[in-house]
């Protein structure tokens, strides 16, 4: 089993204070295509229907196992119904990532409809790679929760239904309005990108702030 628990020594006490006024900026020297495989297109049934999401990995540091996030209701439907053989498609000669486990928050399991949005979210484990030095995936930042976000430019990248494994679509558009657990963005999506990143440069790199 996972264990989500940051060590002690990773307790950085900024993740507690209140955020200065910075300026964003833009990226700095992005890699589009290590950026790509952060996003994965996944695959899975419910009640015996097909359907396809997008997830995306989080650099948790100390965790062993590669965290993707996605959102809750790829998951588990509105009946209740939990998501049965979930792949994670990856381009052709990629070896498959071995699921180790799939988390739902009860906030979820009780209401899993759209009046519950700010749960709707999920976690799968899955084993890393042999020879794999270092966590993969989005940074995060505790402070921009409590931070405004009105006006900053935002992407979503994801997966359209007729998207190839590694390619994912960005859209860009900005904050309309924050607060505690939710945003509210103008950008384009549409089916398949459920799950998708909401990120945005911070010091020069991604950081995600949302799911989709």
């Amino acid at each position: 089993m996972a264990d989500f628990t940051l060590s002690p020594l990773f307790n950085d006490p900024d993740w507690k204070r209140l955020p200065e006024p910075e300026v964003v900026g833009g990226f700095k020297f992005a890699q589009a295509s290590r950026r790509n495989e952060w996003i994965v297109k996944l695959k899975f049934q419910q009640e015996g229907n097909t359907f396809y999401g997008t997830g995306f990995y989080l650099n948790i540091p100390e965790v062993t196992s590669n965290v993707i996030v996605t959102s809750g209701h790829n998951l588990i439907n509105e009946n209740g119904a939990l998501s049965e053989n979930i792949e994670i498609l990856k381009p052709k000669g990629e070896p498959a990532e071995e699921i180790s486990e799939v988390f739902i928050p009860e906030s979820y399991k009780q209401d899993p409809t759209t009046r519950n949005i700010k749960n709707d979210y999920g976690v799968i484990t899955t084993k890393r790679n042999k020879g794999a030095d270092e966590a993969k995936g989005f940074g995060f930042s505790l402070k921009l929760g409590h931070e405004e976000l009105r006006g900053r430019p935002l992407e979503v990248s994801g997966y359209r239904i007729e998207s190839h494994p590694g390619r994912p679509a960005t859209s860009s558009g900005h904050c309309v309005r924050s607060w505690q657990g939710q945003i509210e963005y103008e950008v384009i999506t549409e089916k398949g990108l459920s799950g998708s990143p909401v990120y945005l440069p911070l010091k020069g790199h991604e950081v995600a702030i949302g799911i989709q």
